[in-house]
């Protein structure tokens, strides 16, 4: 059976607006900069991150983050959703990318695409993966150093030839 060409590639970096999330280690990062989640604030959003939009229900995200375990929940969960909301939030300019869906559950507001492997996400493409941005600081010095050639290679050679006709 031929694999279907609309699935999205298998990877274990999942991208949403301007964030990736690496299933594998649960790091959240924001256009590459690692962004500082608690462990339940981690899983919770996991949770999110994996329904791809689509309705997480409270039963879903108890389970998440609690397993079989018995504990009283309701606030537990309220909190480590408003942790992942904060993150998010101080991160995106300001915008809820979590909708609540009351006494329901909760979903991403935003579509999430799976990314191939050392990718991360750019701010003028929304959601989409591209490669990772070389540093400033590494891009301005090989750009100083190409500017250097290109203007002292024909001094130099114009001097040399100074010289050699003064002899």
């Amino acid at each position: 059976m031929e694999p279907s060409r609309d699935r999205e590639p298998d990877s274990h970096l999942l991208a949403f607006s301007d964030f990736t999330f690496d299933l594998a280690t649960g790091e959240l990062r924001h256009l590459g900069e690692p962004v500082p989640l608690r462990p339940q604030a981690t899983r919770a959003l996991r949770a999110l991150v994996e329904g791809r939009g689509r309705l997480v229900t409270r039963a879903e995200l108890r389970h998440a983050l609690w397993g079989e375990r018995h504990v009283a929940w309701e606030s537990g969960l309220h909190q480590h959703i408003s942790q992942v909301r904060r993150a998010l939030r101080e991160n995106s300019g300001g915008a809820d990318l979590i909708q609540t869906v009351a006494r329901r559950g909760y979903r991403l507001a935003v579509p999430v695409t799976a990314c191939g492997v050392d990718v991360a996400v750019s701010s003028q493409t929304g959601s989409s993966c591209v490669r990772p941005v070389v540093p400033i600081g590494a891009r301005l010095k090989w750009f100083a150093f190409g500017v250097a050639t290109v203007l002292l290679v024909p001094v130099t050679v114009l001097a040399a030839c100074g010289w050699w006709l003064s002899l």
